[in-house]
């Protein structure tokens, strides 16, 4: 289930962006650990509210891709490339490539690599 939340550095940059969702689990800030007793009743389901200083917002990888599309007009994407998976980020209000392809093992290492360059786009 951990796979599925960004990891304690990228939620720190997406914080300090303004990422402010509510999201299912959140990072401890003293230890930088990720709260993993996580139970969810379908017939009485909370979040996270962004209104502690202590705790760092663990959103999933869909929250962030969707934050960055949506407040930032940026969209990262991964596909199949050469038999690798490449990503890549476009800028939606001038359609223009922000960052091209980069090729990876892994989809979950393009998906990673997108959303680090999306964070580094939008921080300069």
């Amino acid at each position: 289930m951990e796979k599925e939340f960004v990891n304690y550095e990228m939620a720190l940059a997406l914080k300090e962006l303004g990422f402010n969702e509510p999201c299912f689990t959140y990072y401890y800030n003293d230890s930088g650990k990720l709260r993993t007793l996580i139970s969810v009743d379908i017939y009485n389901g909370w979040t996270y509210f962004p209104n502690k200083k202590s705790i760092t917002l663990a959103p999933t990888f869909s929250q962030a891709f969707r934050f960055f599309r949506e407040k930032y007009r940026l969209e990262g994407a991964i596909y199949r490339l050469n038999f690798k998976w490449a990503s890549h980020v476009f800028n939606i209000a001038t359609s223009t490539y922000c960052f091209k392809h980069e090729l990876f093992e892994t989809y979950e290492n393009a998906e990673i690599n997108s959303l680090l360059k999306l964070i580094e786009i939008t921080k300069n």
